[in-house]
């Protein structure tokens, strides 16, 4: 599919909402191993240090890690289904925030965002840690749709020769 806002914007809308759903099933659920799994993918991830001048190996690295954090807040809602979907729509928002990555230098303190989701968490607040992890993917989603509008203008603007 190509990039458009569109379909960002539509992968971000399903994503908040699923992921919402599978981390209030997972807050509901999860027991103990789950917390010390969260707290784990966590310090892997902070671990990675993030900057502008990574190289594409230590990128994948940094990725990998992110991805498995965001799957680790999930995997215990114990619905097969719904962690599949979130799988999916993980993996297609993460075109868009490479496409992003690329050309934009890193924004924001990614690190405080996800420590915050994890507190909520752990202490069982299903409402805040949703409503933080939304936060976190709406950041992300419209960081991106500024860069795709900026495209956009730019292309318009490119007299031809």
């Amino acid at each position: 599919m190509p990039v458009s806002e569109k379909n960002l914007r539509e992968i971000a809308k399903l994503r908040i909402h699923f992921e919402g759903l599978a981390l209030r099933e997972a807050i509901a659920e999860g027991g103990r191993r789950w917390e010390a799994g969260i707290i784990a993918a966590q310090y892997e991830l902070d671990s990675i240090k993030r900057t502008d001048g990574m190289t594409l190996e230590q990128q994948e690295v940094w990725e990998e890690a992110h991805r498995q954090f965001h799957l680790k807040l999930l995997e215990a809602c114990d619905m097969p289904l719904l962690l599949n979907y979130c799988r999916t729509l993980h993996d297609l928002n993460d075109r868009y925030r490479r496409l992003y990555l690329q050309k934009n230098p890193f924004d924001r303190d990614t690190r405080s965002e996800h420590a915050a989701i994890v507190e909520a968490t752990l202490e069982r607040n299903a409402d805040l840690a949703c409503a933080l992890l939304a936060q976190h993917t709406q950041r992300t989603t419209d960081n991106i749709r500024t860069m795709l509008a900026r495209e956009r203008e730019e292309e318009l603007n490119v007299q031809p020769d």
